[in-house]
């Protein structure tokens, strides 16, 4: 049984779309069944020992939500993902609603960067969550972010496309660096390994409560007070606490365009994570710019408890992500009892 090739079933009544993962798939080490329709795939399903079912949403007869609600019922640890097109929300919402989903892959993708990567990664959930808690409840909370992410898309669709691809994109990469750590782990249902859930969950949650995102005009003192704001909030301080945080040589009036908000949730990130409560007003943050970019050192005092290496994995993921929606580069060194956090984006100055 240990030697056991893995068999991946992938469903699709596009007989083309079939035919080119045959093609694009046919080195991959593992066995691959092909079905037109779900009527044939449940056929299949009940003939061979299927570990991952790879479904298109929109078929005739039996849509990709009935076949996977069969599969569910036939066999709940299947590893089952969704192929979609982005106009397909309410659908997926449904399915996410009454089966778990490891990943859904939007339309059109790539085979070799971001298909065959995950259902590598799909394969090797089912041969490790039988036996490993953390991986059960990491789909779980995969599972409840891509509610959240899809309910908001469902309610803006036309302002939510780019946004739901790049937060699917950082929800799979958080949640690959989970099922690794916990497949390497040698106590994997752990205290600790449930805080690296529950402080990826959480990030990820901010980001969803931001969207849409939106490229607005703000100025400097807009910047500088909603910080403030944050950071009060954080330390149960009044902003006037934070006015000597902020550097900059620049005028208050000076305005930049930008997505402002996930611009402020990246800072408040490493406010959150890298400072102790109640010392956010030792930080500082020395703005400059040209008319192209905007550039923030960031400095803050370090904790009297280093944070844990994997959690500190986890929020540079994130913080890295984020830094590459709007165009950034985020670069961090930690060094005479400080951490430093320098931050480039393309940000124009506004007329304004």
């Amino acid at each position: 049984m240990e030697n056991r090739k893995s068999t991946v079933l992938f469903v699709d009544d596009e007989r083309s779309i079939l035919q080119a993962l045959e093609i694009g798939l046919r080195k991959e080490p593992y066995n691959k069944l092909y079905a037109t329709s779900g009527r044939e795939a449940l056929d299949l399903f009940d003939k061979e020992d299927i570990d991952v079912v790879v479904t298109d949403m929109r078929m005739p007869e039996m849509d990709g939500l009935k076949l996977l609600k069969e599969i569910n019922k036939r066999d709940p640890q299947t590893v089952k993902i969704v192929l979609s097109g982005y106009t397909q929300l309410p659908q997926i919402i449904a399915t996410i609603n009454q089966v778990r989903i490891f990943k859904f892959i939007t339309k059109p993708w790539d085979m070799k960067s971001e298909f065959k990567g995950i259902v590598r990664e799909a394969i090797s959930y089912y041969n490790t969550s039988k036996k490993n808690d953390v991986m059960v409840k990491s789909l779980e909370q995969k599972n409840a972010l891509y509610k959240k992410l899809l309910m908001v898309g469902s309610q803006r669709m036309y302002l939510m496309e780019e946004d739901f691809k790049q937060v699917n994109q950082l929800m799979n990469a958080y949640f690959k660096y989970v099922l690794e750590y916990a497949q390497l782990s040698e106590e994997p249902t752990s205290l600790e390994s449930m805080s690296l859930m529950e402080t990826g969950y959480s990030l990820l949650g901010k980001y969803l409560d931001i969207l849409p995102t939106e490229e607005r005009t703000f100025s400097y003192k807009e910047f500088t007070d909603d910080m403030g704001r944050i950071f009060g909030s954080m330390d149960k301080r009044s902003v006037e606490a934070y006015k000597n945080v902020f550097e900059s040589n620049e005028s208050h009036e000076h305005h930049y365009k930008g997505k402002f908000d996930i611009l402020k949730l990246l800072i408040e990130v490493i406010f959150e994570q890298y400072i102790d409560d109640g010392k956010r007003h030792l930080a500082r943050i020395v703005t400059s710019s040209d008319e192209d970019e905007i550039q923030l050192i960031i400095a803050l005092p370090s904790r009297e408890n280093p944070i844990d290496t994997q959690v500190k994995d986890v929020v540079n993921l994130v913080l890295t992500h984020l830094a590459k929606t709007i165009h950034g580069s985020l670069r961090y060194r930690e060094g005479n009892d400080k951490y430093i956090f320098i931050f480039n984006s393309v940000m124009k100055k506004s007329s304004q």
